[in-house]
Parts: C-alpha cells; structure tokens; sequence
C-alpha cells in the first residue's frame, strides 16, 4: 500500500511539473475579485420512450473570486428540472426538480491565457415533486403524488473558455445534471 501511494505522490508531481501548474494562483482569466455569472442548460438523456423532458434543466449561478492568497471562488446556483413519464390510458407522472446550492471551487492555473479549470462542492436546499394526472387523478393524487425536501450536497468540475476578456462558454460534469453548458459573463 506505501508503494502504491508513494506511486501516486510521484505521479501527481511529475504531472503538475510537465503542465507548468501553478495550484496556488487564479488562471490568467480570472482574478482575484472578479465576479462569474453562468446560464446554460443540461443535457439528460432516459433510458424509456415513455420518458420525456418537460421543461429542460436549466442552471445558473453566481461566484465571486475571493480576494485572498487561494484561488478559491464561492456563490449559489439554482437549478430547474421538468421531467415527465407517460403511460397508455391516460396516465402521466410529473416530477419537477430544484436545487438551490452555496458552492465553493478550486480554479486549476495551467496557464492557458483563456481556459479556467475548476473543481468545488456545493450545499444546499433541495426539493422534488411529483405529481400525478389521469383516470381518478383526485383519488390517485392522494396516493400517487409526493413532496420531498431537504439537504443537497454534490461534487462538481467544469471549465469555462473565453472568447473576450469577458465572455466565454462553460461546460460542467455534477449532479443533478450530470453534463451542463451554457454562457459565461465575467465583471
């Protein structure tokens, strides 16, 4: 087991040195007090033809690069999922999905003049739906349809590629959509 992460230490060190990675810097960018503002919209796909998108994920978020001595930014995101199932007869299940998150990420200095690489975790509130419609909908809702709350939390990694000094496009892998993209402001 010593071996086998000694392995890995040297690895991780001779992998930082060949990109030229300064970990303890913002990438060029983005800097210290900069304010990052995302929409975009996820990509989900089901498994069933019965399955099918309502309303499309929809995210955005706020993060603000903190002025310290850490390339560390913090902010919220929210997220938005419709998605429905429906069955021969008449029957149709609506479940609608929002998350409402603090997050804070880890940017990876590389030094590409227009590439901001980033890893964080988010915490968060929770709230799912799911409603029923149909034949006897008023007894079946009863029955059929629920509400849950709750805490959030999830990983993510993502990057965002500018254009401008200002505007680029961003791309993240995370929960509750697991791949997300869309556009990305700086001020």
């Amino acid at each position: 087991m010593k071996k086998i992460l000694l392995l890995l230490f040297v690895f991780t060190l001779v992998s930082i040195s060949a990109f030229s990675m300064d970990i303890l810097n913002f990438p060029p960018p983005i800097d210290k007090g900069d304010l990052l503002v995302n929409a975009g919209i996820g990509f989900v796909t089901f498994g069933s033809r019965n399955w099918n998108m309502r309303i499309p994920p929809l995210a955005a978020s706020l993060e603000y690069c903190l002025p310290v001595e850490l390339p560390i930014s913090v902010g919220g995101m929210f997220y938005f999922i419709s998605y429905g199932w429906d069955i021969p007869g008449g029957h149709s299940w609506t479940y609608n999905f929002m998350v409402f998150t603090s997050r804070v990420n880890w940017h990876w200095n590389f030094d590409v003049s227009w590439l901001d690489f980033y890893t964080g975790l988010s915490l968060g509130y929770q709230h799912f739906t799911e409603r029923y419609s149909g034949p006897d909908s008023v007894w079946a809702n009863n029955f059929y349809s629920w509400n849950y709350s709750g805490l959030y939390w999830a990983t993510q990694a993502g990057a965002r590629f500018f254009f401008t000094d200002k505007i680029g496009a961003f791309a993240e892998l995370g929960h509750p959509v697991w791949l997300k993209a869309g556009v990305t402001f700086k001020f």
